[in-house]
């Protein structure tokens, strides 16, 4: 974790926490739950200036946790198979229905299929 002293000031500007915990990627805070909504939106955008961001967990007390903000696209090769995927269900789904409901040529409704055709 890249600059903790810096993002541990900048939350005590914000928020008032008990403790924190500095991990290799994150810090967490143990935060007042009590927060101001518009103090978070002012403290992201401060996060954001400095290349972090953070999120909030309530499901084991109140906590802040602040990461580094990953500013590339993520991984491109899972998103295109992904979305491939995605045309492919649609088409496969509008091939069946017409398949089944229009009693026709499996090419005629995997065309159907692919372009929505209404009979």
């Amino acid at each position: 974790m890249d600059n903790p002293d810096k993002i541990i000031n900048l939350t005590k500007f914000y928020f008032d926490f008990k403790k924190y915990e500095i991990s290799e990627d994150s810090i967490t805070f143990d935060i007042n739950c009590n927060g101001d909504e518009r103090n978070f939106s002012e403290y992201i955008d401060q996060l954001n200036l400095i290349g972090y961001t953070a999120f909030t967990d309530y499901y084991d007390g109140c906590k802040l946790i602040v990461i580094k903000y990953s500013k590339h696209g993520g991984h491109s090769i899972i998103k295109i198979i992904m979305g491939i995927i995605t045309i492919s269900t649609i088409i496969y789904s509008g091939f069946i229905y017409d398949l089944s409901y229009s009693g026709g040529t499996p090419v005629k409704s995997l065309l159907g299929g692919i372009f929505l055709q209404s009979h």
